[in-house]
C-alpha cells in the first residue's frame, strides 16, 4: 500500500520511484483540478479545490507548482506548496487580470509570464521573495510564451506586422527594460517561431517550431552549428521537448497521419517513434528526470487520458484511466 500524506482537505500522493506527474484534469463533478499521478503505478490524487485549474509547472526543486487558475474575473498565476502544508496562493497581479503560461526561473525564485489579453500580451515577472511584479520589455505589447534561458536570460516571442494582415513572430531577448531580436541566419522576419525549449545542459543552444523552408519543422540555433532543421519532414512538427541530458528532443508530429509522439538524437538526427497510432493521437510529450520514460496524452477512447512511454517506444501503458485531462503533464524534477 502506497503512503498518502494529508495536506489540508486532501490525500497526496508521496512520491514513487519514478517521481511524481501533475496534470489538470476534471474531478467527478466537473471541476478542473490539478491532480498528482504517480508514474508507476497510476494513482490519482487531487492537490487543488479548482475551478479552473490548468497548466501545472514545477517549481526546479519539485516543492512547488505553479499553475493557472481561470475564472469569471480573468487569469491568476497561483502557487501550490506540495510536501507540507503550505496554502495555495494567488501572485499578486498589478498589470492585469489576465496572466498566463507560468515559467520558473533556474534558481526558482521567479516566475515569468504573459500578462494582459491576446495581440496586447506583455512579459510580466514575479519577484517571490518580494512579491513584486515588473513587466519587461520596456512594456511593449504583442510579446508571448517567455521562457527562461539561464540564470538571469529571458528569451520571448515578439509579434512582428500588421495583425490584419501578414503576422509572424520573432525570437527576442528579453531585460527589464528592452529587447533584442536573437540574430537568425538568413533573417527570420517571413517566418513564424514558437515554442522556444533552450537546451538543459547547454542554454546557448535552444529548440524552437519554425515554418522556415516552407514546412513546420523542429529547428535548433546555436552559436557552433548555427540554424538546423532536426525533424525536416513535410507533415507539421511541432512542440520541442529536451531530454534531461540533451541528447534527444520529442515532438509532436503528423508524419504518419494522426498525431502522434516522436523523438530525434541530436547527434544523428535520426527520428523514432514513440507512441504512434493509427486510430487515434498521442501529444503533450514530458520527459522523465531520468530520461528513460515520456509521459503524455493520449485519445484512444475519445478523451484526453495520461500515458507511460518507454522513451524508445517499447512500452505503453494508460494511467489513471479515470481522470479526463485536460493539461500537462508535468514530471517533478527530482529534489536537489
Amino acid at each position: 500500500m502506497r503512503m498518502l500524506l494529508l495536506i489540508g482537505a486532501f490525500l497526496l500522493l508521496a512520491p514513487s520511484a519514478w517521481g511524481q506527474l501533475a496534470v489538470s484534469a476534471l474531478d467527478d463533478d466537473g471541476v478542473e483540478r490539478i491532480f498528482l499521478v504517480d508514474p508507476e503505478t497510476g494513482e490519482a490524487a487531487p492537490l487543488t479545490e479548482g475551478p479552473g485549474d490548468r497548466t501545472p509547472v514545477w517549481s526546479p526543486d519539485g516543492a512547488l507548482l505553479a499553475f493557472e487558475r481561470h475564472d469569471s474575473e480573468g487569469v491568476r498565476i497561483m502557487i501550490a506548496p506540495v510536501d507540507d502544508a503550505g496554502d495555495v496562493y494567488a501572485l499578486n497581479h498589478e498589470a492585469s487580470a489576465w496572466n498566463t503560461g507560468p515559467r520558473w526561473s533556474p534558481e526558482g525564485a521567479r516566475l515569468a509570464y504573459n500578462t494582459g489579453q491576446p495581440l496586447a500580451q506583455r512579459i510580466a515577472v514575479y519577484d517571490l521573495e518580494s512579491s513584486e511584479e515588473s513587466v519587461w520589455g520596456n512594456g511593449r505589447e504583442g510579446m508571448l510564451r517567455p521562457v527562461w534561458a539561464g540564470q538571469g536570460e529571458l528569451l520571448a516571442l515578439a509579434l512582428v506586422g500588421d495583425p490584419g494582415r501578414t503576422l509572424t513572430t520573432a525570437i527576442v531577448s528579453v531585460t527589464p527594460d528592452d529587447y533584442e531580436p536573437i540574430p537568425m541566419p538568413g533573417g527570420s522576419e517571413r517566418y513564424f517561431e514558437w515554442d522556444i525549449a533552450p537546451r538543459p545542459d547547454s542554454p546557448d543552444t535552444i529548440a524552437f517550431e519554425s515554418n522556415d523552408g516552407g514546412f513546420r519543422d523542429i529547428f535548433t540555433l546555436s552559436e557552433a552549428d548555427g540554424l538546423v532543421d532536426v525533424s525536416n519532414h513535410r507533415r507539421a512538427d511541432w512542440n520541442p521537448q529536451w531530454s534531461p541530458g540533451g541528447d534527444w528532443i520529442a515532438f509532436e508530429s503528423f508524419r504518419d497521419g494522426r498525431r502522434g509522439v516522436y523523438r530525434v538524437l541530436i547527434e544523428t538526427l535520426r527520428v523514432q517513434p514513440v507512441a504512434v497510432a493509427a486510430d487515434h493521437g498521442y501529444w503533450s510529450p514530458v520527459w522523465s528526470p531520468d530520461g528513460e520514460r515520456i509521459a503524455c496524452l493520449g485519445d484512444p477512447e475519445g478523451e484526453a487520458v495520461l500515458f507511460i512511454v518507454g522513451a524508445a517506444g517499447v512500452s505503453k501503458e494508460a494511467l489513471a484511466p479515470e481522470l479526463t485531462v485536460t493539461g500537462g503533464p508535468a514530471w517533478r524534477p527530482e529534489a536537489r
